[in-house]
């Protein structure tokens, strides 16, 4: 018996023996299989995007972020959405004029969208009519800026489930409409009864419910734990997400009105060092940066410049040099004009961001309908530049400096800091002007600081100013920018972008045509008289447009950047890897 037990007993040992040398043996072979299957099997794996710019909300409310812009595309979209064909999301067609959406009667505007049959949120419960007339009325409630684009519309009718009727106000047909109802359509049965301030504390902009091809189910960001501890938003300590602050898990939305998403999971990364972040792209952690996220180091993109990995298009966003037309030297025109013949634009464009920026010819971008080429006249002529200067009552005196009265033209530049591009190009634009005899003194300020609601911009307390903008519709962005009643004063609760503090009356006018012109045609001929009339005055100085950047891995296809300021996610849901993983 014992001897029984022994001879069991070792044969047992055997056994797992030979079992563990076998394991051993086959293990590199079964790894070795499976990775090879797991990299031709790349359809389910996550889409990695990169961003710069810290994510606050989903909510493309009041202005928003680029980098909210971005994040919306995926997880909302609105009546004027469209798939990567054209063909509407929500809507059965786009009101228009041919196809009987939109009627004028009088002076008034009516627009009436039909909502396409079976519509549903990312929750699964239906959308109705009464969810768009909701969002007019929530948007009015908790957006800063709802006064202005809220201003256009008289009422919104549902005479039934999947029908909406806008009415604008008399002589204001068209204004902001678009923008209004072209975003986001929020869900009612969601955001019933919550004021601005149970939103800015719930989860909901973070995980909304929405109508995009993406829903958030995971929101990681570096922070305090007690800050956020919900289902699916969490702080966490910087180790777990280092080199990112935050991180972003997006899963396609069953609901989604369009096409089934190509790519089940999308993952977010906000990576704030734009070097870094390109890094993490040439090593294949990342597999698009956004747009927005290449602002610093455009220059570095030659060394990665392989065939399919850079994409471009035209934009909306410009860089701008601002005048204070209540400084006694600038608000002389003449001044104005020879600082803008003193400075080589071309150089600014050709040293900063060569093949990816272009001199400005209007403060309309290039690829914007209304463009009109109205700045050739000011080309770089600093013999004409001091012509100017002397016919404004500047002498030159023995340092070479311009002087009125025995006063040098000295001036300060506020440059918007976060920019090394715009660093670069201060710089440049102060010894241009030393050419001419103007001082400069270049002083950099905190963004919030130079354009915030109290800034420096709105309070008039500047000299000269550097900074970009972007546009938006154009009739919001003209009235803002160049209207007189847009410059911010106490007495309109600092309200409006016209920061020069521009007053022409002709000017006026034209603007307040276009927003109650019928057409096209009508609203680009006036537009194209107030661009000169711009021209002519000179109260900020367009200097260049910047071209849009991402870069896209070549194991992603159907990515596609669009001339504008649409978000570089406008078609995510269209987004695949292919090919295999390295």
């Amino acid at each position: 018996m014992i001897t029984l037990r022994a001879k069991k007993y070792l044969t047992n040992s055997q056994l797992l023996l030979l079992l563990g040398i076998f394991l051993f043996a086959i293990y590199p072979l079964w790894l070795t299989a499976t990775q090879r299957a797991d990299s031709h099997d790349t359809s389910q794996a996550a889409i990695r995007v990169g961003l710069t710019k810290p994510i606050e909300t989903t909510l493309p409310i009041d202005y928003p972020w680029p980098s909210t812009r971005t994040i919306s595309a995926a997880v909302h979209r609105g009546l004027h959405s469209t798939d990567g064909d054209g063909r509407p999301l929500l809507v059965e067609s786009i009101p228009t004029l041919d196809n009987g959406g939109v009627r004028y009667e009088g002076t008034r505007v009516t627009i009436t969208y039909h909502l396409r049959n079976g519509l549903r949120w990312s929750d699964g419960r239906a959308v109705t009519s009464s969810d768009v007339k909701f969002t007019f009325n929530f948007m009015e409630r908790v957006a800063n800026t709802a006064g202005s684009q809220h201003s256009a519309v008289e009422r919104i009718d549902t005479p039934d489930d999947r029908t909406v009727v806008v009415t604008t106000r008399p002589g204001r047909p068209l204004v902001d409409l678009d923008r209004l109802l072209s975003g986001v359509v929020l869900p009612e049965h969601v955001l019933r009864g919550m004021t601005k301030e149970d939103l800015d504390t719930s989860i909901f902009p973070l995980r909304p419910v929405g109508l995009g091809p993406y829903v958030v189910t995971e929101w990681r960001y570096v922070g305090e734990t007690s800050e956020y501890d919900r289902s699916g938003v969490k702080a966490v300590s910087p180790n777990d997400l280092w080199p990112a602050i935050q991180v972003i898990t997006l899963e396609a939305n069953p609901f989604f009105a369009g096409r089934r998403p190509a790519s089940e999971r999308i993952i977010v990364s906000v990576i704030p060092d734009e070097r870094r972040l390109i890094e993490e792209f040439i090593s294949g952690t990342i597999d698009i940066v956004s747009d927005d996220s290449l602002l610093v180091s455009l220059e570095e993109i030659d060394r990665i410049q392989i065939d399919g990995l850079v994409a471009t298009a035209p934009g909306f966003k410009w860089e701008r040099l601002d005048f204070n037309l209540q400084h006694p030297a600038l608000g002389d025109s003449r001044v104005r004009k020879a600082i803008a013949h003193a400075i080589n634009r071309e150089r600014l464009v050709n040293e900063a961001l060569g093949a990816f920026g272009s001199v400005m010819s209007s403060w309309l971008p290039s690829s914007h309908w209304a463009h009109t080429p109205v700045l050739q006249e000011y080309t770089y002529d600093p013999g004409y530049a001091s012509r100017l200067l002397s016919e404004a009552g500047y002498v030159s005196d023995k340092d070479g400096f311009a002087s009125r009265n025995g006063q040098h033209l000295m001036l300060t530049l506020y440059v918007a800091t976060g920019n090394d591009v715009r660093w670069r190009v201060a710089n440049l634009i102060r010894d241009d002007l030393r050419n001419i005899g103007i001082s400069v003194t270049v002083r950099p300020i905190a963004a919030e600081a130079l354009l915030g609601p109290r800034g420096l911009l709105a309070s008039h307390t500047f000299d000269l100013a550097l900074f970009s903008w972007e546009m938006d519709t154009i009739e919001s962005d003209a009235i803002n920018l160049w209207h007189s009643a847009s410059i911010p004063s106490i007495s309109n609760n600092w309200h409006g972008d016209n920061f020069s503090g521009w007053t022409h009356p002709a000017n006026d006018s034209l603007l307040e045509k276009s927003a109650a012109a019928h057409t096209l045609t009508e609203r680009f001929t006036i537009y194209h008289r107030q661009q000169e009339l711009f021209a002519s005055s000179l109260p900020v100085l367009p200097l260049f447009e910047y071209q849009r950047v991402a870069l896209v891995s070549s194991r992603i296809e159907g990515f596609s950047l669009l001339a504008g300021q649409m978000s570089c996610m406008w078609n995510v849901e269209e987004w695949r890897r292919v090919g295999n993983e390295s």
